[in-house]
């Protein structure tokens, strides 16, 4: 039987680029950027779907050329110190040049996207993420904000049409692209750990928190696994603001404490049908898993903002999250060209590290992950790792003050610890501003230790 004649695949149409520059940037993006930018997610999103749009979609071209950019003045400013150099300050004129086009090219998509056409819609909330991650890296946190909350509504609207719920969806084939559902879901879980002072989380805007979502009997992928995880934590944090002033209630804590313990033995069930070739390939994001989980463990099981003393009692689940800390970095840094700083997008090992650092009274855990923070150079968003580690010892210098050296939870005591950290960020200026709140040990009243950290 004759075969048929194949002919060779036709390599990608590259877009048209304005100028050298340009396709230089956009090169970078492709051999860098989208490689760092997710770690522990998968590059499905970044090295795929926006490579894919970005060449017939001049709105999203723009984008990534700004991301692009903007990386390259991170790395031009980290080789050159804490402030930018000419060759950063270059860069990031450039970022901003193409972000001006991206923005004028996104009205334009909008405007037609506006009866609802599929791919427009989707090519909107593209552009939507890369806005955010934008704005997030140059510490706009209210233009970030406005930009992931219009992405949301469209994807509650898109959902409304085909009446299920915000989310990535199984076997739906009408659906907004799960890889793009799971960046926003990622991006708004960053949004509410980070809540800089000056651009708080607008939980107003969400009266009603979604349920709780009971992990299957079974995960399919960490993937899988990471939607439930990343779906309830943002149920925590709405859970808990939507409560105030009163206390979350006792049976949404039980609640939430079942599916955590479910989806932890769900989670181990598919680690064990797991080959060992297939863990080595995703040990970064089963860490990262694990380090959530343990931080959402804790902050359940201590009412969420309940009395801070609770804290003592998860020595156990601080020290594995530091364990897993200092197992992930040094093999990530190996990896790492001629040491250069993680650049992501998304949230990473910083916040779980940063909340043990400031919940953990026991000195030895408490430094150690501090140490982290300071080893990691990590951006992730709107954090960086140097930034929250001088934070953190902003909070253990407070608690620690006047009490002898080394000093653990039981000299600490309960009107002496930080009940909440708020920070604003000037990373232009490369300064915290930190509030950090206590009670008084005279009538109980809440007030407020300010400070400055310089990172």
């Amino acid at each position: 039987m004759a075969g048929k004649s194949l002919s060779p695949r036709s390599p990608p149409t590259l877009p048209t680029f304005d100028d050298d520059r340009q396709r230089s940037s956009f090169s970078f993006f492709i051999l860098c950027t989208a490689i760092e930018s997710s770690p522990g997610y998968g590059a499905e999103f970044w090295s795929q779907t926006v490579l894919q749009l970005s060449l017939t979609e001049p709105a999203i071209r723009y984008a990534v050329c700004s991301l692009s950019a903007l990386h390259q003045r991170f790395r031009a400013t980290h080789l050159n110190g804490r402030f930018p150099g000419e060759s950063a300050i270059e860069y990031g004129k450039y970022s901003l040049e193409q972000y001006t086009h991206a923005v004028g090219h996104t009205k334009r998509l909008l405007a037609l996207g506006s009866g609802g056409e599929k791919t427009l819609v989707i090519k909107g909330l593209v552009a939507c993420i890369l806005f955010v991650c934008y704005e997030n890296l140059i510490g706009n946190f209210k233009t970030a904000q406005m930009h992931l909350q219009n992405g949301i509504r469209i994807l509650a609207r898109e959902a409304s049409k085909r009446g299920t719920v915000p989310g990535p969806q199984v076997n739906s084939s009408s659906a907004i692209p799960n890889n793009v559902q799971r960046v926003f879901a990622r991006l708004d879980l960053q949004a509410m750990a980070f809540a800089d002072n000056q651009a708080p989380y607008p939980y107003q805007l969400h009266q009603t928190p979604p349920n709780l979502r009971f992990p299957p009997k079974a995960f399919n992928s960490t993937i899988d696994a990471m939607d439930y995880l990343i779906h309830n934590f943002c149920w925590i944090f709405r859970t808990a603001v939507l409560s105030e002033p009163q206390p979350v209630p006792t049976d949404q804590l039980d609640a939430a404490s079942k599916v955590l313990k479910e989806w932890n033995s769900t989670f181990q069930r598919l680690l064990d049908s797991m080959s060992e070739e297939n863990l080595q390939k995703v040990s970064y994001t089963i860490s990262l898993l694990k380090m959530y989980h343990i931080v959402m463990t804790i902050i359940v099981a201590t009412g969420i903002y309940g009395q801070e003393c609770i804290h003592d009692a998860y020595l156990w689940g601080y020290e594995h999250v530091v364990d897993l800390g200092e197992n992930l970095l040094p093999r990530e840094i190996a990896k790492r060209e001629d040491k250069q700083h993680v650049f992501s997008f998304e949230p990473g090992l910083i916040f779980p590290l940063f909340f043990t650092a400031i919940k953990c009274r026991y000195p030895q855990i408490r430094r150690r992950a501090i140490a982290l923070l300071e080893a990691a150079n990590h951006q992730e968003g709107s954090w960086e790792s140097i930034a929250a580690s001088r934070v953190a010892g902003f909070v253990m210098g407070i608690e620690e003050a006047g009490l002898p050296a080394g000093a653990g939870p039981d000299l600490i005591t309960e009107t002496g610890r930080v009940h909440l950290v708020m920070v604003s960020v000037k990373s232009d200026l490369r300064k915290v501003e930190i509030g950090c709140v206590r009670v008084s040990e005279l009538d109980g009243s809440y007030y407020v230790t300010e400070g400055k950290v310089s990172y």
